[in-house]
């Protein structure tokens, strides 16, 4: 049994600290983390969103978030059965 708050303590209950997944997560989101950090504070600064928009979604998607976001949805899913 684990009952904790927070998406960190579900990825270590459901999935697992030492899991692929969670290594997976490790490696890819300090990207998608700074790359989204920046680009909020450039359509913040700048405007223009809705002409870079699909570009931002396209570098999100080479970085990872995608697969992110598949074990995410995993990792709830495993924590709702």
């Amino acid at each position: 049994y684990c009952h904790a708050t927070g998406f960190k303590i579900l990825m270590d209950c459901k999935v697992g600290r030492g899991s692929k997944a969670v290594k997976t997560l490790k490696k890819i989101m300090p990207d998608i983390n700074s790359y989204e950090e920046m680009m909020r504070a450039k359509f913040i600064s700048e405007g223009n969103i809705d002409e870079q928009w699909e570009e931002y979604l396209n570098q999100l998607n080479k970085l990872g978030l995608s697969e992110a976001m598949n074990i995410f949805i995993d990792a709830y899913n495993n924590y709702m059965e």
